[in-house]
Parts: C-alpha cells; sequence; structure tokens
C-alpha cells in the first residue's frame, strides 16, 4: 500500500546442511554424530530508488480510523532484519547390555547473529480528528488532533551483533523391567548463554527503584549498565513408563 517513492522490499536467502556419522563400536555399543549448519539472511529493507529519494528521512505519517486515507512516508518498521549463523553438533554413545539400554550425549550449538532492529529513526506522527476537523484536516493545519494525536522517535544504534555458545549434555536409560513394563529415565541439562550482554546497557538494576528520578547522566551506566546473569539451572528430568 506504499505511494511510489515510499516502496520496500522483503526477502533473502536460507540454507541447511547436515551430515551424521554412525560407527558401531562392538555389538553393544554405537557412537552416532550429527553437524548441522543453519544460514539465514532475511530483509525488511527500502528499495534503492527509495532509500536515494528526497523524503527518505521524513516522519512516518498516519491517519485516524475516522477517514480512508493511506500512511504516507516509509513504515517506521523499516528497515530491519536479522542474518543468523547457527552451527550445531550432537554426538551420542549407546551401551546396550541385558535389560537395559543406556544412552549418554553432548548438545553443542554455536549462534552468530547481526539483527538490523526495527529502531523509529525517522518518527512517526499520528493525526486524529477533533477540533472540529477530520484527521486529514488536521494534518493539514498542522495539528495532531484532540482524540488525540501523538509524535514518537527512536535514538540509538539498531545494529546488533553477538554469539553465545549453548550446552547441553544427557543421559537415559530403557530398563525393560519386564516384558510388557519399561522404565525410562533421564537427566537433561542446557545451558543458553548471555546474549544480551554484547548491549551497552543489557538488563535494568531494579534495586535502584524504576525511572531515573534525580539521576545524573554519570548514574545511568550503573542503574542500566548491569549484565544479564546466565541462567545455570535449568535441569530436565525424565521419566516414562
Amino acid at each position: 500500500n506504499a505511494f511510489p517513492g515510499f516502496q520496500t522490499q522483503q526477502g533473502g536467502p536460507s540454507q541447511l546442511l547436515r551430515g551424521q556419522w554412525v560407527h558401531t563400536v562392538s555389538s553393544k555399543v554405537v557412537n552416532e554424530f550429527r553437524a548441522s549448519y543453519t544460514n539465514i539472511n532475511f530483509s525488511f529493507s527500502l528499495l534503492p530508488s527509495t532509500a536515494v529519494g528526497p523524503l527518505a528521512n521524513m516522519p512516518f505519517i498516519q491517519f485516524g480510523s475516522d477517514i480512508n486515507f493511506p500512511s504516507i512516508g516509509i513504515d517506521s518498521g523499516e528497515p530491519q532484519g536479522r542474518a543468523h549463523k547457527t552451527y550445531q553438533f550432537q554426538d551420542s554413545i549407546s551401551y546396550s547390555t541385558g535389560r537395559h539400554s543406556i544412552k549418554a550425549g553432548v548438545d553443542v550449538t554455536d549462534v552468530n547473529f547481526h539483527d538490523l532492529l526495527a529502531l523509529n529513526q525517522r518518527g512517526t506522527i499520528y493525526y486524529n480528528s477533533g477540533g472540529d476537523s477530520t484527521s486529514l484536516g488536521n494534518f493539514v493545519d498542522d495539528t495532531t488532533g484532540q482524540d488525540p494525536g501523538s509524535l514518537s522517535k527512536s535514538s540509538g544504534n539498531p545494529n546488533l551483533t553477538t554469539s553465545a555458545t549453548m550446552f547441553a549434555p544427557y543421559i537415559e536409560d530403557i530398563w525393560r523391567v519386564k516384558d510388557n513394563f519399561t522404565l525410562n529415565l533421564g537427566l537433561r541439562y542446557e545451558y543458553w548463554g548471555a546474549l544480551a550482554n554484547a548491549l551497552k546497557y543489557p538488563t535494568m538494576n531494579l534495586s535502584a527503584g524504576f525511572g531515573v528520578p534525580g539521576q545524573t547522566a554519570a548514574a545511568i551506566p550503573t542503574l542500566f549498565g548491569t549484565k544479564q546473569v546466565p541462567d545455570k539451572r535449568n535441569f530436565a528430568p525424565r521419566i516414562g513408563l
């Protein structure tokens, strides 16, 4: 629905590669190894003609529901995109003896990504009705209206580049207690890292209260520069009958 000069484009490639190797060590032991690679590079970006246009940096202008009039400008949510590369390695050992089949392994995943966040850097103006005028009339009069209208704009760096290595070992036992009864017991642990620590202000220190009333600029890093604490308690028990 964009006017000429404000059009965008969406798309990008994706790739998935996978390999598996199984080694029969003995009649009781089997080793399995899997490796995979995933790559996505999707973007919601401006057409080249839009990016060089004379109105490329104007605010995104929207109108109220009182009229059926299209928005003017480039959508405030664009450009944005995500480029993620994931390397995953899985290795396991299976051991069978008597009525037990024991399997232990580990899943290691390395994630690297560059995200272009949908930061409203050009700004948005929302015109609404009110004051004896429609939202389009208020746009002509350069007032946001009384219902009310709104203005918004964001600042900051929309580029986020970070990586993390995820680690998940596990062990399970399939125990054939009787010919018609099997018990499955297992435990898995997962560690997912702390991706947010790539940000300058990854988390908020709630002990300092909400907002920054009476705080100087020098205090901002102390209040909002708190590192994300990774969760190291992700144990997942498993039981089946």
